[in-house]
This record gives C-alpha cells, structure tokens and sequence, in this order.
C-alpha cells in the first residue's frame, strides 16, 4: 500500500483528525510489562507500527496496525507519557497511570531511529506546555515549531523473518525502572531550568515580543518625552 492509500485507511479506520505519516516500522510487536509478576508478557498486537501527526493537539500519535485481531495499540504522545530504551530492540513506555508498554522490533537500528524521534517530540509538547504555563496565552492555538530535520526520516526496509528465539522468556524477564530524575529536582531547580531552556527558544521570544505589543509594556516611563 503506497503513502496515500495508507494514510487514507488510517483516517477511515484509527483517526480522522491523521494529517501525516512521519515513521513506519514495517513489523512490531506489543508487549505489557507486568508489575505484580516483574515480567513482559506479549500481547496479541504486532504489525506495522507507524508515528503519525494530527491536525489538533496532541499532535503525534503512535500506533500499531493489528495483523492478528481488529484491535490496534494507540498512543497519543504527550509530556505525560515516558519513553525509554531499556534493550536496543525495545521501547519502553509508561503511560500517565504509570502503565508500562513494550513496543520491540527486530532491528535495532530503526528501535534507536523511532526512540530519538519520541524523544524530540516529548521534549517539544513539554515545552510547549512549560510556555504556555509561563506567558498563559495562547492556550490550544498555540503550535510548536519544531525543527523540519528533526521528522525527515524515511520508512526503513528489513527483509528477513522475526527470530523467535530472541523473544524467548528470559530476554524480558528484567524489571522496568524509569529514569525519574525530573521528579525529584526541588522545585526551584526545575524552574531555573525550564527557564534557561525557554529563554534559548524562537517560539519564547516570539511569544514574550507579542505579550508586550499587547501589554504595551513598552511605552515610556513617565516625565520622559
């Protein structure tokens, strides 16, 4: 199925509001970490899996086009989810009620590729939201910008089948902990750096510019002329 006609049955079939098709993986699979049990057990999900972007917040989505039954995995990427690369063919993923995800692939290379594309997109919503908070304006009108390099990835290409014998038992049987460490900085930390991040960004600038046009912050002190 070429680009058109899949974008086209993912707007039919998963979401209407689907714009763009920026990542495609031609074959994953979803795992499901279990807390109790402190081990991955595979879930009955595994096709292609691709990143999408939508024409309303929150703007990228990740999903995973189900071979086996109707239903397919979706994941709206916002600053509330938590994406991390415990193995080089494993994405782990902890949602914003602390579920932990696995999407694993065969091929090392495209897991690093999607991972540091998640990335990037994370890093954009959380300071999309941190801006917003700042300067309150904007509110859901307001878009990042990122970076067109950022997204110019084309769909990568495997031959060969999945080996078996790298999902056996033992290769997820390891516990899943996330890096917390935004978590715990003491609060006046964290605004420090979400300061000098935001202070470095055009989006900040462009927005504190409009903040004083309209604020007319910029009109003389008095007894000047």
């Amino acid at each position: 199925m070429d680009r058109d006609g899949l974008l086209t049955m993912l707007r039919n079939r998963i979401d209407k509001l689907i714009s763009e098709i920026v990542f495609e993986i031609q074959h994953a699979v979803y795992y499901v970490f279990s807390q109790t049990a402190g081990s991955w057990n595979k879930g009955d999900i595994e096709g292609p899996l691709i990143l999408v972007k939508r024409s309303q917040e929150p703007q990228y989505c990740l999903i995973i086009l189900n071979k086996q039954h109707h239903n397919s995995f979706y994941q709206q990427i916002t600053s509330d989810i938590m994406f991390e690369k415990k193995h080089p063919q494993l994405i782990c993923i902890r949602d914003k009620n602390k579920g932990v995800h696995g999407i694993w692939s065969v091929n090392s290379d495209i897991i690093e590729s999607l991972h540091r594309i998640l990335q990037d997109i994370a890093n954009i919503n959380s300071q999309s939201k941190m801006l917003k908070s700042l300067l309150s304006i904007g509110g859901d009108n307001m878009q990042a910008r990122p970076s067109d390099s950022i997204f110019d990835s084309k769909p990568i290409q495997f031959e060969g089948k999945m080996p078996e014998e790298v999902l056996r038992p033992e290769f997820f049987q390891k516990g899943v902990v996330f890096d917390e460490r935004n978590e715990v900085i003491a609060e006046r930390d964290k605004m420090k750096e979400i300061i000098v991040a935001l202070a470095t960004s055009e989006q900040f600038l462009d927005m504190l510019a409009s903040v004083i046009r309209t604020r007319d912050l910029v009109s003389k002190p008095q007894g000047m002329e």
